[in-house]
């Protein structure tokens, strides 16, 4: 019984860590920020979008307000993110900041189909698309 117990919390354990979806490297947008959909009337310049390149240990878009670009790196479904460099437009109201903050903060990720979600620990940071090419 005990062995049965183990080879089902083993299995599980390998489903739930397995990424099943898009490749990591695309461009994605963002839709949802810290469990809520993107409110366009709170990001009104334009919705929050990164390109990811763990190839290059790179990622780069736009916070909802200025360009970004930063250090990315990956081992397995453990990620982290650092903002470098960005421009410096004033969009009021927009939470640019604080999503530059979060990003710092995101240490797993797992995509889900057309799905990429960022977490810190437990908690669901950024909920992405993938952004199809046109």
């Amino acid at each position: 019984m005990k062995k049965l117990l183990f080879i089902a919390a083993l299995f599980s354990t390998l489903l739930v860590a397995c990424n099943t979806g898009a490749p990591l490297k695309n461009n994605w947008k963002m839709v949802e920020f810290l469990g809520s959909p993107i409110d366009n009337e709170v990001f009104n310049v334009k919705t929050p979008a990164f390109n990811l390149n763990p190839d290059e240990g790179t990622f780069g878009g736009n916070n909802g307000c200025n360009q970004v670009n930063g250090k990315l790196e990956v081992d397995g479904n453990k990620i982290s993110m650092e903002v470098l460099m960005g421009t410096r437009m004033f969009c009021n109201g927009v939470p640019e900041q604080e999503v530059d903050a979060k990003i710092s903060e995101v240490d797993s990720y797992k995509i889900k189909g057309d799905k990429l979600f960022l977490f810190n620990g437990d908690m669901t940071l950024f909920v992405f698309e993938l952004v199809e090419e046109e």
